[in-house]
């Protein structure tokens, strides 16, 4: 008896490229991508998140470090050049090895000791122990009225160097230069830092960054 033949019915779809491809995804295979994207994402996240948060306590904790204010006790080395000493390699006019400075201006009367030219004591404030500063160019000024404003010109410009007629390098244009190896503070650090997170535009921007987070 002859073999019956199959007759072509339309109404039975034909299987799709994909499902002989072994492609074909249901509606289970889709909603477990969905969910593994969607935990790739929060994944991805929480990184930045953390990465963000790790900065930010990074700024903090430098902008809140140790560093010189004024009438602070700051162990350093430092010299002083007269500017054409300094441009032929000669020795400094004056120096000073592991000695302890008040962080003080000349021109403060509550300063402990000599206090040191504005010069100094302007890029003295704010330096970290290890911290370098200089070489730096300080201007020759004069000072006879003792009022910190350098006389040779009628702007206002700050007596930065040494200005009376006693000192070594009166009338001088200088070069300084010097190292911080060890601070001794007269404010407690606490206050500072409290202080610094109070006023600093810088933290209050980071503490509304996190209240959003």
């Amino acid at each position: 008896m002859p073999k019956k033949k199959l007759k072509h019915n339309p109404k039975v779809e034909k299987p799709s490229d994909s499902k002989k491809n072994g492609d074909y995804r249901t509606e289970t295979d889709l909603y477990r991508e969905q969910r593994s994207h969607s935990r790739l994402y929060m994944l991805l996240v929480f990184i930045a998140i953390a990465a963000t948060i790790t900065t930010l306590l990074f700024v903090v904790i430098t902008e809140s470090g140790v560093r010189v204010s004024k009438y602070d006790n700051v162990r350093l080395d430092y010299r002083i050049y007269t500017y054409t000493d300094y441009e032929n390699h000669k020795n400094p006019t004056i120096e000073e090895i592991n000695v302890w400075v008040n962080a003080c201006s000349r021109y403060d009367e509550a300063c402990e000791g000599e206090g040191l030219i504005k010069g100094f004591y302007n890029n003295l404030l704010g330096m970290r122990e290890g911290g370098i500063f200089g070489p730096k160019l300080l201007e020759k000024c004069i000072d006879p009225d003792w009022d910190g404003y350098n006389d040779l010109y009628n702007d206002e410009r700050e007596a930065l160097s040494f200005g009376n007629e006693s000192d070594l390098l009166y009338r001088t244009d200088i070069i300084i230069w010097f190292k911080v190896h060890e601070i001794n503070k007269t404010v407690p650090i606490e206050l500072e830092v409290q202080h610094s997170v109070h006023s600093g535009k810088q933290t209050k921007n980071i503490i509304q960054i996190f209240d959003y987070i």
